[in-house]
């Protein structure tokens, strides 16, 4: 069904009959968004497998968990277009430049937290300075956050930028996936599918320092989350997986 700017909600029913088979259900029920202007829209964790965005305009539209695995996202606009976790194997895209350098050796940023090997202490929130080296695989997707096969820590330093002395710090999300200054951390499993939703193995980091500051602190996330929703987690192992 094509979308005409006013009946959102009509056309991912429609798309939901075509994906789903259901008796009645017809090819021209399949999501239609080719050429429309979708800049701004909101359509966070829906179900866009195999839909149509030729040509479509998106800019600054949120897309976050999002289903768009076979969709075809050919000559779509996608500047600041939100992707974060959405399902994008199979999609047709066009050619979206990486957000780093694909050869050489650069300085990269990366949020993390300290981490003090002898008692396990997870500390403070800091930034690490890291050299990407030359034989580093890189890929980014449709964001400005980027991750590599491997990187090597050189500096610890405070949100603020102070350098520190620590000289360990752990990812915010595997928290047992060390960096040490001097030393060259690897990540195994390095996955090559740059627009796959699980393609989580790897370092991740930002060429700009402003970027991995501003980047979202699993931590006080997980925290924030609590307080806000603590009578709601009457369940241990959902408290537990919020405790990132």
């Amino acid at each position: 069904m094509r979308f005409n700017g006013k009946n959102m909600e009509e056309v991912l029913q429609a798309h939901r009959r075509w994906y789903d088979e259901e008796d009645g259900a017809r090819d021209e029920d399949r999501a239609d968004f080719s050429g429309a202007d979708l800049s701004g829209y909101v359509m966070c964790g829906l179900l866009l497998w195999g839909a149509d965005f030729r040509g479509a305009k998106l800019t600054d539209a949120v897309l976050a968990h999002a289903n768009l695995q076979r969709a075809d996202l050919r000559d779509t606009i996608t500047d600041g277009t939100d992707f974060y976790c959405a399902k994008l194997h199979g999609a047709r895209i066009g050619n979206i430049p990486l957000a780093c350098p694909d050869s050489g050796s650069f300085i990269a940023w990366k949020k993390a937290y300290l981490f003090d090997p002898e008692t396990g202490e997870v500390g403070e929130t800091v930034i690490l300075k890291l050299l990407i080296p030359e034989d580093a695989e890189r890929l980014s997707d449709t964001r400005n956050a980027c991750w590599s096969s491997k990187a090597e820590c050189l500096e610890i330093q405070t949100i603020d930028g102070e350098r520190l002395e620590n000289r360990y710090a752990v990812a915010m999300w595997d928290r047992k996936f060390l960096y040490a200054v001097g030393e060259t951390s690897v990540a195994s499993g390095f996955n090559r599918d740059r627009f796959h939703h699980a393609h989580g193995k790897g370092i991740y980091w930002f060429t700009s320092r402003k970027n991995a500051v501003d980047y979202l602190d699993f931590r006080k996330f997980a925290d924030e989350f609590k307080a806000k929703y603590t009578d709601l987690l009457k369940d241990k192992n959902m408290e537990e997986r919020t405790n990132v």
